[in-house]
């Protein structure tokens, strides 16, 4: 899955690319509408305006947006990676804050990351500690 920072500079030049779009189609409908054109002409050259972007940038927005609705789902680590982090919690309720070495090999060992390894932590503490 492409990282956030991918899919908005993605996002940033597609919406870049429309307002150009826009801009020219604008400047076109402008020069197309001399003096005493009705309306009902003008009227039908803003829908045709209207189709011709939707045409070029319509797919790509709406793809864009099923990227952003259907981000990644959470989940929970698994039991062999819970066990290990209950075990050294355990091991160390006096003092039950791992050391930067300890959370990275902690990490290791899990296999997640070690922030994942610290949300943990926090969360543990949290619960042990309000019963």
């Amino acid at each position: 899955m492409r990282s956030r920072k991918k899919k908005a500079d993605e996002f940033i030049q597609l919406h870049e690319k429309f307002i150009d779009e826009y801009s020219k189609a604008v400047v076109e409908l402008d020069a197309a509408i001399p003096a005493g054109i009705s309306g009902s002409t003008v009227a039908d050259k803003i829908e045709e305006l209207k189709r011709t972007v939707k045409r070029k940038f319509g797919g790509k927005v709406e793809e864009v947006q099923r990227e952003c609705v259907n981000k990644k789902r959470r989940r929970n680590l698994t039991e062999k990676a819970t066990e290990t982090l209950r075990t050294w919690f355990s091991d160390h309720k006096d003092n039950p804050y791992p050391s930067d070495a300890e959370k990275a090999k902690l990490a290791r060992q899990c296999k997640i990351t070690e922030e994942q390894v610290c949300n943990w932590f926090v969360n543990v503490r949290k619960r042990y500690w309000s019963k």
